[in-house]
Formats: C-alpha cells, sequence, structure tokens
C-alpha cells in the first residue's frame, strides 16, 4: 500500500497543495523581512517550515520574505507547444538578512532551467553581488496531519 493510501486524512492537504490553493504569504506585523525582485521569475512560491505560499509582488516587482531563517524559493514554469511540453520547477534555498534586497532570476537555457538569487548592491559595477547563503533548493517538507 503506498503512503498515500495509508493516510485518507492527508489527501485533502496534498490535494490543496497539488491542485494549486496555495495561500499568499503575508509578513507578521513587526517580522524582520526582506525584499526579492521577482520580475523574473514565473509563478513564484516560497517554502517556510513545510508550508508553501504564493509570493505576491508590488507595482515594482518585489515580494516580502522573512528574513534570518533558511527559505525555500522556487518556480513552477509550464510551457505547451507543438511538438512537446516543457515544465520545470526549479528551486534554491537562501538565509535572507533583514532589510536586505535581492534580486531573483529563471535561466532557461538549452532546456533546462534554474533560478538564482543576488544580492543587490548599488557598489556593484553591475548593481548585483554574489549571495553566499544560497544553496540547492531543497525539496519542501510539507508538514502533516498526525492521526
Amino acid at each position: 500500500m503506498s503512503r498515500l493510501n495509508a493516510k485518507p486524512a492527508l489527501m485533502l492537504p496534498l490535494a490543496l497543495v497539488l491542485g494549486g490553493c496555495v495561500a499568499n504569504y503575508h509578513p507578521a506585523p513587526g517580522q524582520a523581512t526582506a525584499r526579492v525582485n521577482l520580475n523574473h521569475v514565473m509563478q513564484p512560491e516560497m517554502c517556510l517550515n513545510g508550508e508553501i505560499y504564493r509570493l505576491p509582488v508590488d507595482q515594482a516587482g518585489y515580494s516580502r520574505i522573512p528574513a534570518g531563517q533558511r527559505v525555500v524559493l522556487r518556480s513552477r514554469h509550464y510551457v505547451q507547444g507543438y511538438p512537446a511540453s516543457y515544465v520545470c520547477n526549479p528551486s534554491l534555498s537562501l538565509v535572507p538578512q533583514a532589510q536586505g534586497s535581492y534580486y531573483a532570476n529563471l535561466e532557461l537555457r538549452n532546456d533546462r532551467c534554474r533560478l538564482e538569487v543576488f544580492r543587490e548592491d548599488p557598489q556593484s559595477a553591475v548593481g548585483l553581488a554574489h549571495e553566499p547563503s544560497v544553496t540547492p533548493g531543497d525539496r519542501c517538507v510539507l508538514k502533516v496531519m498526525q492521526d
């Protein structure tokens, strides 16, 4: 028997996650945050403490994310065309600094994709700098209800 069939109580949360019923992330009042430019990321999401959130952007393309703890950023990219469809779900994790400003980019090249995040740095010649806390995207370990 598969795990999916073993715990019927898990079906609804799993269906909500897989079906796209994901809440927008809104920081708690007074919570330390950073901002990330998501203009070049399709369907940006964040995994935080086993919960998946959509990341709404403001008019400038920025979203607020929690600071001081590791978060997983991810993108869901789907292109349907002739003769094939293309699906890409890159992710990465980082520990944003309070009041930090970041730039995310979805890189599509040669039938491959990756998500990149840089620290915005006005002192740099290109306005961006390496972000040392970035690591490969961990899979989001979802919280499940216990019997």
